[in-house]
């Protein structure tokens, strides 16, 4: 099978790049051919080599090619479901998607036959299909990449965008004035999230914060943590209670969890105090726990 040509410019009246810029946005655009690669769940390695370039180029030519893919097609007894194709199509997808948000949330997203019609703020309409969409709303590492590549190019005020083009029919370009909209994380992408309840466990006051809607701090299994105390009783009777260095809380905590893709793990994002059964000072605690 013949490999993918893709070629990757950089546009604007330049004499010479920053290596950085150029390692930094091609390893982004290599991250998310990857990422796409793994997403499509291609049995075999995506290999992308970068071809020799004319002197004083500043076009890049990048060859895709899945390994001993003939051999694959005859093991599943007809073509593969995806080839580096819909790897190259799918990867122009999600940065046209990003860039035709404008970073807002589309205006309205509805299934027409076996394509995704999107509208965004301004009335204008992108069809893609459900691979794409869905990787946009899903895919972190995706969207990492994109602005990995994007936020380079944006910090080096002589590159005025970029293209990337192909030889199976896709083009992608992005002008200076549209590269805004790719260097903040994508506005459809939606975070798995969980809420977690932990009734009756004991928290350190470390700092009050008087002021409406702010945080206190507490220590709470040895880690640090800011938190909202959503106990009316408690903040209306708050000028009865003492407060000394040790003071803890008995109280029904509850903490927001956010999964991360790169760690395979729900992380802790925001805590928020719902009951407080009892203040106990520090010559209590010492008690307690003793």
């Amino acid at each position: 099978m013949k490999p993918v040509t893709i070629q990757f410019k950089y546009k604007g009246d330049m004499e010479g790049i920053r290596a950085d810029t150029l390692l930094s946005s091609l390893l982004g655009y290599v991250n998310l051919l990857n990422e796409v690669h793994k997403q499509l769940n291609i049995p075999k390695k995506l290999n992308i080599y970068v071809s020799n370039t004319e002197k004083g180029s500043f076009i890049v030519d990048l060859n895709l090619l899945l390994d001993t893919i003939d051999k694959l097609k005859s093991l599943f007894g007809s073509s593969l479901p995806f080839d580096v194709k819909d790897i190259v199509e799918v990867s122009a997808g999600l940065i046209l998607l990003k860039v035709f948000l404008k970073k807002e949330k589309p205006k309205e997203v509805k299934e027409e036959n076996d394509k995704v019609v999107i509208i965004n703020i301004d009335n204008e309409k992108f069809t893609t299909n459900e691979i794409v969409y869905r990787l946009a709303k899903e895919d972190e590492l995706a969207d990492e990449a994109i602005i990995q590549m994007a936020e380079c190019i944006e910090k080096d005020e002589k590159i005025e965008g970029f293209e990337i083009e192909d030889n199976v029919g896709h083009t992608v370009k992005v002008g200076r004035e549209k590269l805004k909209y790719l260097i903040i994380p994508n506005p459809i992408f939606e975070e798995k999230t969980r809420i977690i309840t932990k009734e009756n466990v004991y928290i350190t006051v470390l700092k009050l914060v008087f002021a409406e809607n702010r945080k206190w701090e507490f220590i709470y299994e040895g880690n640090k943590i800011s938190a909202n105390i959503e106990d009316d009783d408690f903040i209306k009777n708050l000028d009865k209670y003492s407060f000394k260095r040790g003071t803890k809380l008995l109280c029904d905590l509850e903490i927001l969890q956010v999964y991360s893709v790169r760690l395979d793990e729900f992380i802790n994002r925001e805590f928020n105090i719902k009951k407080i059964h009892e203040i106990i000072s520090p010559s209590e605690s010492k008690r307690l726990f003793d």
